[in-house]
């Protein structure tokens, strides 16, 4: 019986918020690393946005952050995750600063880029890869959200 149950849960589909977390985890640890190569990994080469960007276009605004700050901590809130057909939709409260973030109540001392990034997923391969992405300025305050609605 242990067996049985063994073997349906690992043919259970993986949530798609661990897909998410996951991928977001990988996208962390490049920054940190300022490691372009791994940036250009985690993104698709059918990338597309409304912006008219390209994978290239992506990947070279990520690796100019990244010349352009000493150092990069991300620190990231997943506040939706969907699979859609064969896509995963993803909405993430990001904060980009140049030490590391333990909390959101940090962000109130730090200096820190902060975005709504609102993101679709494919799989590519075995990996999941970035293949939309869409990014607009957010604020500290969005990071305590839902304290402020209870």
């Amino acid at each position: 019986m242990a067996t049985i149950l063994a073997a349906t849960s690992s043919c259970a589909p993986t949530p798609p918020e661990k897909i998410s977390a996951d991928f977001l985890k990988q996208a962390e640890e490049a920054f940190a690393d300022r490691n372009i190569l791994a940036l250009k990994k985690l993104v698709s080469p059918d990338y597309s946005d409304v912006e008219n960007r390209g994978a290239g276009d992506v990947v070279s605004i990520a690796a100019a952050y990244i010349r352009s700050s000493k150092s990069i901590y991300l620190f990231s809130d997943l506040e939706s995750a969907a699979l859609k057909d064969d896509r995963l939709e993803a909405r993430v409260l990001t904060a980009f600063a140049a030490r590391p973030i333990m909390n959101p109540a940090a962000l109130v001392q730090l200096k820190a880029d902060i975005y709504w990034f609102d993101i679709v997923l494919v799989q590519e391969g075995g990996d999941w890869k970035l293949l939309e992405a869409h990014w607009r300025q957010a604020m500290v305050d969005d990071f305590f959200r839902e304290e402020n609605n209870n």
